[in-house]
Parts: C-alpha cells; sequence; structure tokens
C-alpha cells in the first residue's frame, strides 16, 4: 500500500497543468465520442485504452451529474446543467490510477518468477519511481495503458508458465490480444502465444502427440488473442474493409516520417537502426546506476534452473521487442521505452534474491546496500519529474513577464511548441523552427521578436547521432544569431530536458542587432514589482538569471502564511543565489527553507539581510527549480509587516542594493572586504564603501572610479541603440523598460482559464472611490491610488487613462482632481460636473532619490468614482544612468569632503543636472557643506544653500544657525533647537539625542532628538517603567507630523508623563526607547548597547541626579 500511495502522489503531483501536449487534444475528442459509440470509426487508432475507459468514463460523468445536482440543491451552483466533462484530465486522472494499479501486477510478476515476496515489492517500487512512468502518467495519452496491459499480460504468462495451467494461459493470450489492440506495437506478444503453445504440448509422452497438442494450443491461443484483440478494437469486426485501408494509410504515414526526422541522411543505411540503439542506452540511464547494473548482471541470471521455465517472458520477450526497437519501429520514444521496465525489474531483482539465499550474512547486507542505492537514483530521477510538473509550466511564466513588459505595439513570433508563452493580447506570427524557415518570414511580417523554444531541436534539422545541426539550417541559425539579440530566458536548472512535453527552454530575441558605439558594464536600479501586493495567492513567483536586469525586478510580500518561490534556470553554474529580505516599519522573524538548508532571519525594523543560499553538493544540484519557502513567524494580531523578499544573482547586485536601500553596511553580511574589491563594476564597489563609510577601501578604490566615470556623460547623451549594456542593447532596455500594471483594454479572449486567472490576480484596482474619509478636510473627498512597485531612485512616468462619474447629489460647476505624492502635487484636472464620461489619456510624473512605494492620493471637491485602465509605469535608460551619475557625484563630493577637499566637492556637484536638483535632498546637503569649506559665513551664496537646504529640511539645525545671524526667525528656531548635551546620545541608526530635561513635578519630560539619515519615516519616543526589575511601555510620542525627515534636522518633544506612571517619579525607573509611528503593533528599534532597547533616564548626563 505505500508503494502505491507513493506512486500515486508522484503522478497526481501537478496533474492539472495547462493542456499543452499536443496529442492530448485528439485523445480528448476520442474519449468523447467512444462515450457513445464505444470505439473510433473516423480513425484507424490503437482502441484499447478507450475501452478500458468507458466503463470509468462513464461512472466519473454520472458522479460528476450527482454532485453538481447536490451543489444547485444545497444552494453552491447557479445553474441545473453540470460543467462540461474534461475529458483530457479525466484521461490524466485514468492515467494516474493505470499507473499505480500497474505496481500490482508488477509485484505478481517478479514475485512469481523469483519465488520471493520482498523482491516483488522491491520491483513494483522501481516502476512507482521511475522517470518515465511519473511523466506519461501526467498526460492524456494511451501508452500507460499500454503498459498496463503488457505487465498484466506478463505477469498471466509467468503464471501460467509455473502452473501450467489453461486457464492462467488462456487468460494470458486474451490479455496479450488485449494488449495489442492497445498499442499495435505489441503485435509481438503473440510470439508468446505460439512459443509456450508448443511448450505446453511437451506434457505428452510421445514427440508426435507433444507437436499435435502443441499445435491445437497455438491455434486455441491464436483465437483467444484475437478475440482480446477484437476486444480492443471492435472496429475490425464491424469495417474490416475500414480497418484494412486505415491501417495501411497510418503504415505509410508512420513509415514515412523518419524522412522527417532524420532529414538530409534519411537515405543513409542503418543510420535509423544506430539512432535507435543510442536513444536506448540513453534512456536506460535514466534508471540510475544501480538498476542499470543490477539488471546486466541479472540477464545471463534467467538461464539459471530455478528461472528457465520463465524464458519466454524474461528472455524472448525483451528479444522480441529488442528487434522492433532497432529494426522495424519506424521511430523510437520515452514511451516506447516503459515496456522494457517490467523485464529489467525482474532482470534486476533475480541477483538479489540469489545473493540473499548466500550462505553468508555479508551477501545480504550488500544486498541491502544495491537494493537501497538502486531505489533512490531510480527515486531521484522520479521525483524530478513530479516536482517539474508540480511547478507552472515555463511558458505560462514567460508568459506572464511577456504580459507586464513587452510593448502592447509589437509584433511577437513564436517557434512551435513555445506559442503558449505568448500573452493573448498580443499580436503573434509562428513559424516551425528558425533554423528551417530562417529570418525571411519574420522579416516579412514584420516581426519584433523571436520566442525560441531552445531544447526543441525540430525534426530533421540535425545529425541523428552527433547532434550537430546540417550545412543549410546551421547557416540560417548563425544568420539569425548575427542579427539577433537573446534578451531572455525562461527554463529549467536541470542540464537535460526532463519531460518531452513540458517546461522546455523559451527564449526571448530582439530580431534587430545593434553595433555599439559603447559596452557597459553597469549595475542600474530597478523599480521592483510586487508580485502579491493585493495579498492574491498566485504564489510560485520564479526568478531567473538571464535577462532579469531588463525590465522591472520581482519581489513579494512575506508575512505569516507560507510563500514559495523558485530558481530557475538555465544555469550552467552551481553558482550561489542571494536573497535579499527587508522591513518597514515591523520587525519580522522570517523562516527560510531551501537548497537544503533551515534558518531563521531576525530582522528589526527598516532592516536589511543578506542570505546566500547554494547547495553544499552536486547531486542535488540538477533539480528543475531550487525551491524556496518564506514564512514570518507568525506574532498575534500582525499579518501584514511588511517584509519585502527579492533575489539577487551576483555579489555586485546584492552592492547595488544596499545601496539602494541605504543600507550599506549589510553587504558584509556575507562577503568580505576582498570581495569588494573583486566587484566587476568600479563605480558600484566604490559607492559602497562610501556608503557604508569605509574611508579606507574609498582611498584604494577612487581612482578606478574616476576614470570609469568618464564613460557616463557620453553615454547619457548617447541614443540607447549605440550603446550596449550588460550583454544587452540599449534600445531593448527602453523597449522593456516598462511595467504593464493592468491588461489591455483591448484584450477579449485569453488562451485558457489559467492564464487569465494568473494575469488577473496580479493587477491593480481599476477604480477608485472619492469619498470622506475622518483624514479628510471638510468637504474634501479623497481615495488613495497604491501602486504594487517599489520605485528605485529614478525618473517615472504612469501612463493610462482615466474615466471619471460624479455623484448624484448637487456638485460645484466644475470639479477638480488633484494627485499628490509625498505632498507634491504631481497631477490636476478640471472637468465640468455635467460633462458626459469619456476615456481620456494622462501621464504622471513620479520622481524617487530612494525606493518607496507610491501612494497617490487623490483629492476632489465632490464624491466621484475614478476609473483607471491601461496603467503602465515607463522609465527610461537615459533615466537610470542619470541616477547613477548622481550617484556617484554625491558619493565623490562626499569622499572630497571626507578628505577636506570642498572645493572638488563643490566642483563635481556643480556637474549635475537640472533633473533631480529640486527635491534632491542629500545633494543640497552636500553643497551646503562644501560652500561653507571655500566662503566666508555671511556669503550670499552660502545663505542661499541654507535655505535651499531649510526648503527640504525646515529644521536643519545647521542651516538655522547659519541665518541665525541675518534673520530673526531663524535666530528664534535655532535657539530653540539648542541641546545641552556635550555629546549626543545615539539612539539607533536614525535619531541622537542632543537634550534632555525632565521636571518631576509638572511630571514633563522635554527632548531634542537630531536626525541621523535622510527619508528617516515616521518615528515616536516611547516611555517605559521599570517595575520588579523588568521594563514596561507606558505611552509613546510621534517626532512629526511629516511623512519623512531629513538629515540634521532637530525636533524638540515635550511629553508630559500619563497617570500609568504612578504619582511618585524616579528617573532610575523611567526609560527611553524608539519606535515607528504606526496606528497598531509599531516595532521598536535597536538600541545599541541598552538591555531590551531602552535607554534609562538615569544614564543622561545631568538626570543622574533628579527624583
Amino acid at each position: 500500500m505505500l508503494i502505491c500511495l507513493t506512486a500515486f502522489l508522484l503522478r497526481s503531483e501537478g496533474i492539472l497543468w495547462p493542456k499543452l501536449h499536443p496529442d492530448e487534444h485528439p485523445i480528448g475528442n476520442w474519449i468523447e465520442r467512444t462515450a457513445h459509440s464505444g470505439y473510433i470509426a473516423d480513425k484507424v487508432y490503437a482502441n484499447g485504452f478507450f475501452v478500458l475507459a468507458r466503463p470509468v468514463q462513464c461512472a466519473a460523468r454520472a458522479w460528476q451529474y450527482i454532485r453538481h445536482q447536490m451543489a444547485y440543491h444545497v444552494g453552491a451552483a447557479e445553474q441545473p446543467p453540470e460543467p462540461a466533462f474534461v475529458s483530457i484530465l479525466f484521461a490524466r486522472w485514468f492515467n494516474v490510477w493505470l499507473g499505480t494499479l500497474t505496481c500490482l501486477f508488477l509485484y505478481g510478476l517478479v514475485a512469481r518468477i523469483s519465488g520471493s515476496g520482498p523482491a516483488g515489492l522491491w520491483a513494483a517500487a522501481l516502476w512507482a519511481w521511475a522517470q518515465y512512468p511519473v511523466e506519461h502518467s501526467h498526460y492524456g495519452e494511451t501508452d500507460i495503458a499500454m503498459v498496463f496491459m503488457l505487465t498484466a499480460a506478463l505477469w498471466l504468462w509467468a503464471e501460467g508458465s509455473a502452473r501450467r495451467s489453461w486457464p492462467w494461459l488462456g487468460a494470458a493470450a486474451i490479455t496479450s490480444g488485449f494488449a495489442a489492440g492497445t498499442k499495435f506495437p505489441l503485435m509481438i506478444l503473440y510470439g508468446l502465444v505460439l512459443v509456450l503453445g508448443l511448450m505446453h504440448g511437451r506434457r505428452t509422452t510421445t514427440r508426435a502427440r507433444a507437436l499435435a497438442l502443441g499445435l491445437v494450443c497455438v491455434v486455441i491461443g491464436t483465437g483467444l488473442f484475437l478475440w482480446g484483440f477484437i476486444i480492443a478494437n471492435p472496429l475490425v469486426v464491424k469495417d474490416w474493409a475500414g480497418f484494412q485501408a486505415g491501417l495501411d494509410w497510418e503504415q505509410r504515414r508512420v513509415y514515412h516520417e523518419p524522412v522527417l526526422n532524420l532529414g538530409l541522411l534519411h537515405a543513409q543505411p542503418y543510420l535509423k537502426n544506430f539512432l535507435h540503439i543510442k536513444s536506448l542506452w540513453q534512456m536506460f540511464q535514466t534508471l540510475g546506476w544501480g538498476w542499470m547494473l543490477l539488471a546486466l548482471v541479472g540477464l545471463p541470471c534467467a538461464w539459471l534452473k530455478p528461472y528457465r521455465r520463465f524464458w519466454p517472458v524474461l528472455l524472448l520477450f525483451p528479444a522480441l521487442y529488442a528487434f522492433y526497437w532497432i529494426v522495424t519501429a519506424p521511430w523510437v520514444r520515452t514511451q516506447e521505452f516503459m515496456n522494457y521496465l517490467p523485464v529489467l525489474a525482474a532482470w534486476a531483482a533475480l541477483p538479489l534474491v540469489i545473493l540473499w539465499q548466500g550462505r553468508h550474512r555479508a551477501w545480504r547486507w550488500l544486498v541491502l546496500v544495491l537494493a537501497c542505492v538502486a531505489l533512490l537514483l531510480n527515486a531521484w530521477n522520479g521525483w524530478r519529474v513530479a516536482a517539474l510538473f508540480g511547478w507552472p509550466d515555463t511558458r505560462l511564466l514567460a508568459c506572464t513577464w511577456l504580459e507586464e513588459h513587452l510593448p502592447a505595439e509589437a509584433v511577437l513570433a513564436s517557434e512551435r511548441y513555445a506559442e503558449a508563452a505568448c500573452p493573448s493580447e498580443q499580436q503573434s506570427i509562428m513559424i516551425y523552427k528558425v533554423e528551417r524557415d530562417g529570418r525571411g518570414p519574420l522579416q516579412a511580417q514584420g516581426a519584433d521578436y523571436l520566442l525560441r523554444s531552445a531544447t526543441i531541436a525540430g525534426r530533421g534539422l540535425q545529425h541523428p547521432l552527433t547532434g550537430q545541426r546540417y550545412p543549410e539550417p546551421q547557416r540560417r541559425f548563425d544568420d539569425f544569431l548575427e542579427h539577433s539579440e537573446r534578451l531572455g530566458a525562461w527554463g529549467t536548472r536541470a542540464p537535460d530536458q526532463l519531460a518531452t512535453f513540458l517546461s522546455p527552454t523559451i527564449e526571448l530575441w530582439g530580431l534587430r542587432r545593434f553595433y555599439p558605439q559603447q559596452v557597459l558594464n553597469l549595475e542600474l536600479a530597478q523599480p521592483l514589482f510586487l508580485s502579491n501586493a493585493h495579498q492574491s495567492e498566485t504564489g510560485q513567483q520564479t526568478f531567473w538569471p538571464i535577462g532579469h536586469k531588463l525590465g522591472s525586478a520581482t519581489g513579494l510580500l512575506i508575512d505569516r502564511y507560507p510563500r514559495m518561490i523558485a530558481i530557475g534556470g538555465p544555469s550552467n553554474a552551481p553558482a550561489p543565489v542571494y536573497l535579499l529580505l527587508n522591513t518597514q516599519e515591523r520587525g519580522a522573524q522570517v523562516q527560510v527553507r531551501g537548497y537544503g538548508q533551515r534558518r531563521t532571519v531576525s530582522l528589526a525594523p527598516y532592516a536589511l539581510a543578506v542570505v546566500p543560499l547554494a547547495r553544499a553538493g552536486e547531486l542535488f544540484s540538477s533539480q528543475p527549480f531550487e525551491r524556496i519557502t518564506l514564512r514570518a513567524v507568525s506574532v498575534r494580531g500582525i499579518t501584514y509587516i511588511p517584509c519585502y523578499a527579492r533575489v539577487a544573482f551576483s555579489p555586485a547586485e546584492v552592492a547595488r542594493l544596499c545601496c539602494d536601500l541605504g543600507r550599506p553596511e549589510a553587504f558584509w553580511q556575507c562577503f568580505t572586504d576582498a570581495d569588494l574589491v573583486g566587484l566587476p563594476e568600479a563605480l558600484q564597489r566604490y559607492q559602497l564603501a562610501v556608503c557604508a563609510g569605509r574611508w579606507d577601501l574609498a582611498e584604494q578604490l577612487v581612482a578606478v572610479a574616476e576614470k570609469a566615470s568618464g564613460a557616463l556623460p557620453a553615454a547619457r547623451r548617447a541614443e540607447p541603440a549605440s550603446l550596449r549594456l550588460n550583454d544587452n542593447s540599449g534600445y531593448y532596455y527602453n523597449e522593456l523598460a516598462r511595467l504593464r500594471l493592468q491588461p489591455s483594454s483591448q484584450q477579449s479572449l485569453w488562451r485558457d482559464a489559467f492564464s487569465r486567472e494568473r494575469f488577473q490576480k496580479r493587477v491593480l484596482v481599476d477604480r477608485i472611490s472619492l469619498a470622506a474619509t475622518p483624514a479628510a478636510e471638510p468637504g474634501a473627498y479623497q481615495g488613495a491610488l497604491v501602486l504594487p512597485v517599489r520605485l528605485a531612485s529614478g525618473q517615472y512616468e504612469l501612463r493610462g487613462e482615466w474615466l471619471a462619474r460624479a455623484g448624484l447629489t448637487s456638485q460645484p460647476a466644475t470639479i477638480t482632481i488633484e494627485g499628490s505624492l509625498l505632498t507634491q502635487t504631481i497631477w490636476q484636472v478640471s472637468l465640468p460636473s455635467n460633462a458626459p464620461a469619456a476615456w481620456t489619456a494622462f501621464t504622471l510624473p513620479l520622481t524617487a532619490h530612494t525606493e518607496f512605494q507610491p501612494h497617490i492620493m487623490l483629492r476632489a471637491a465632490a464624491p466621484l468614482q475614478l476609473y483607471l485602465r491601461n496603467l503602465e509605469l515607463h522609465w527610461s535608460l537615459g533615466s537610470a544612468l542619470e541616477s547613477k551619475q548622481r550617484a556617484w557625484a554625491l558619493a565623490r563630493a562626499a569622499h572630497a569632503l571626507q578628505r577636506g577637499q570642498s572645493a572638488l566637492a563643490l566642483a563635481i556637484l556643480e556637474h549635475q543636472g537640472a533633473g533631480y536638483v529640486a527635491q534632491d535632498i542629500e545633494l543640497h546637503q552636500l553643497r551646503f557643506q562644501a560652500l561653507q569649506g571655500v566662503l566666508e559665513p555671511g556669503a550670499p551664496q552660502l545663505a542661499a544653500a541654507a535655505r535651499n537646504v531649510l526648503a527640504l529640511a525646515p529644521a536643519d539645525y545647521r542651516c538655522l544657525k547659519l541665518l541665525a545671524e541675518t534673520d530673526p526667525g531663524s535666530r528664534l528656531k535655532a535657539e530653540a533647537l539648542t541641546g545641552n548635551l556635550a555629546a549626543p546620545l545615539i539612539c539607533g541608526r536614525f535619531l541622537a539625542l542632543v537634550g534632555c530635561a525632565f521636571d518631576p513635578q509638572t511630571r514633563e519630560l522635554s527632548c531634542l532628538v537630531e536626525i541621523l539619515e535622510n527619508e528617516t519615516p515616521p518615528l515616536a519616543l516611547a516611555l517605559w517603567e521599570r517595575k520588579q526589575g523588568t521594563w514596561r511601555k507606558r505611552q509613546s510620542a510621534a517626532l512629526s507630523s511629516r511623512p519623512r525627515l531629513q538629515r540634521g534636522e532637530r525636533v524638540a518633544l515635550v511629553i508630559k508623563l500619563n497617570e500609568r506612571f504612578g504619582p511618585v517619579l524616579n528617573v532610575h525607573a523611567i526609560g527611553l526607547g524608539v519606535e515607528t509611528d504606526v496606528e497598531w503593533h509599531p516595532g521598536a528599534l535597536p538600541l545599541a548597547g541598552h538591555h531590551l532597547d531602552v535607554l534609562s533616564l538615569s544614564s543622561i548626563p545631568g538626570l543622574a541626579d533628579g527624583n
């Protein structure tokens, strides 16, 4: 039972995969027809599968009807008629059960031949876990029924040979005929009818009587064999002429196919035979060397006396089938190889039984080792195939990426078997293979991109033995390579094609080749698309190494529910990948399971962790997909943390992300200084060293970085097509620099329900209600558009179309809709309240200096419904290069200031363009600091620089202090922000305490804090009380109502302690902490060196003696 259960589980994993097998559709149609007629009438096809399936199909249809009627009765279904019967899925489930039940017949076969029940169980396990049976049980085809009937027939022949009983032999003859009617190549089973019939006559005393009895047995066996064949194929007796004509036509068609398969060399003698021998050896290797070795040793054991009576099963059948395989078969495939498995399992069991029966106990230990090794190696291949079906097909994953990034106006071509990767709304062209058709048809039809099925070679295009393309296909392919460019690939990590019809490697090629004037290798910032931002449960996000730098990066939200992701291929080297986890307003403990590892990563609020993932050995590195399960440890009351996960494929990407996220120190969690120096990009390693304050490393790297930076200005001015960036043309970087947030409004048809569900669960909301809220001003109505994207540094455009429908209440004559991002208005439009609704195009500019998720607040003076469609996020190569130039300039200026070279820093900053200047707080801060080093305090230019900083950071203490001499308002603000501590107390990453006073009489605590980082998120000071040796939180006060605070700003707070502290106050029992300012479950920020992240007031100078 356990073996059958594991067989069922392996065969049923992913059984509902999309209907992409080309042979399943005719099989499904024939299942529908044979439900009424009993056999296929319009074509000659082995009908045994449909005869077996017909009673089961009738029962399945009846059960579906009863179940649906009960659902309608209880109200779970809306319509009385039951849904359509899905014949392809029925065929798959039928094969799952047949493949599982084959274990029973194989157990009986091997147990009878070897005389050992455990040997039968071991052989059944071999079949249960073998690669090809697991694969073909997932297809709605007839080959599993073929092996099922073959195994049953061989078992009956073995029983008949052992018992020498007429009923057993008769049943074997009928079953063999039925098996032949399931797949015509099994007509070779008639050889067993002849031999065993003649052998049965040897039981008489004289030779003449033996011959006569043998001939009678042959005649009877022949009749029974034909009877079984007719049961499987009723067309033989109902329309013999039609059956014969159809059989002749099928024979001509089938035996003409080697001409297509072999191509130019189809007339070469014996080539087909050598190809079949090569295929046999390749398929034989999928069994694992343990099974292979035992089967080869077991072959001569079949001649030993205890097993000699079974020679028709052990030797005659495999000999006949080998002759058919090598000599007469028009082609051979993996499904035909499965017919060898029952005999190979019997062969492998014989030496184990013989060794087990030996005198020495050591032989038994050897048997156990060999049996376990054979099972494990065989099961590993079967599990890999089952796991492949358990993950979405690479074509559907490629389709998802193309739906999000490919320009809607682009013309997409695809090779055969890659068409499922084409987005449904995309204009597409179909070709067979580019090696056969060349570029001509693609050019003639104006194709812009091509999807190649890279691991499917195509018929007749390459030498069957060497795998090399023939000269003409090779010439066409070379011409294609010369004029095209590979942009991405979606495949498995396994070096071979595990399944014939599942997850081929799909490659995206741009059909234009640009010859660059400048070649760059730069890590450019990418926006992060949150694939489950709306809590969709599509899951199974997959990351690919080839082409992942084009378009947007992909990440996902992690919460207490397990999320499974995977790393795909193709990948030549088992290089590690890096999982990056970063939190926002709450900390998290994230459990990571994958790559044979289990670990828990602890993160504080606004923290970043880098987790390297790599296999310890190469044995398990050939999995089709490396699956990783992520889950945050459950905390009561918290589902949304948020915590973001993304994947990087190189240390250079990790370095760039650490800088983008403002956590450069995280790079050293799993890398060293030598790794940093070894990064391929000079600018990135220098920027990381400066951001982390590693001035020693910056001194080593600055010279090379300055030399590399000379290429950036020319690259920004150049046409994208003249640049080659990270092995791709800048033209294609620009073409794919978009993210489609909604399906196209023109899209009306989908290829299948799977594609529709998978994309619709990822799209953005298409309607926003502007309504009165408690946070809105009186008479104002507002709503929010939250993009499922975290913008990296750069400039973007949100494009789409909008339509507004006002409410039925009295409206102003004109309604103004205003959109703002981080308190800045980015969109404003007015429309008459009585105007007819119409779709209108819009473009919203978005600018990011650090990574953040846009929350666009929409306001109007009247309630209305705002509809959105065709939303797309766009960016450009020019913006990415500008962001790179900015990061370099800021890092170089900061280094110059650290060296005391203010004039050099000022010169570097003056070369920055105007695109970022208006809102770039860091640039203004560095420029102010540089001017302080070269100008007198009263210089007008310095005062103007201070005002630029104050425009973005109104409480910047240095700037207020500078302006205090001439501006009374600034002087008052500066005096209010002057601290009383001789040295600031660092309170975590974001804050430093520069002033503190406590008045026990008024119960007021005055705190003055200085911000240490730009873009500091909303924070609060928490007050704690120590009771019985335990710190307990009593109250908190927000630092500011502004969404972001900037470095150098100071905030003064006066906190009146509430009644929870009790009547008597003691500074030794009062503590200060820092936490995030959120409504629910704020997260405490770590304070280095303080127990439970609480700073006791008694440790603050000047307060130690207070009461």
